[in-house]
């Protein structure tokens, strides 16, 4: 194959020239071709009419959300969020809880479950924690 220097070949003109000062007169020549129209520009707070139905509907709106989600949700349910996160946030020491039950209503919380001693075992022997167990 024949060996190709780009620096001493001659160059080829392309056929594509642009005319002289035509960047500089383009803007111009576009500006002049698009023809110019006006947009009407309308104001939505012109009339007074406008203003008050647009605060009635944003009140309907809001009446009607707020409404809706007052019905929707029932009272048992928010009984049962407020006692979860009332017992959530709130530490109960067993003192507490003996103030707050009759000796009766204590007594028939207490269950009877058989447990060998060979379970306890098991459970004790196959745990991590063993010591603070045994501390507390």
């Amino acid at each position: 194959m024949k060996s190709f220097n780009l620096e001493k070949e001659p160059k080829i003109e392309s056929g594509f020239k642009v005319p002289d000062s035509y960047f500089e007169d383009f803007q111009n020549k576009m500006l002049k071709q698009i023809p110019e129209r006006k947009v009407p520009v309308y104001s939505l707070f012109t009339s007074k009419r406008i203003r008050i139905l647009s605060t009635a509907a944003v009140l309907i709106l809001f009446f009607s959300v707020s409404t809706t989600q007052y019905y929707n949700t029932s009272k048992q349910h928010i009984e049962t969020l407020a006692l979860e996160n009332y017992l959530a946030d709130q530490t109960l020491l067993c003192d507490d809880l003996v103030y707050a039950f009759s000796s009766e209503e204590i007594e028939k919380m207490k269950t009877k479950i058989p447990i060998n001693n060979n379970d306890i075992e098991d459970i004790l022997s196959n745990e991590d924690n063993l010591e603070l167990y045994l501390t507390n």
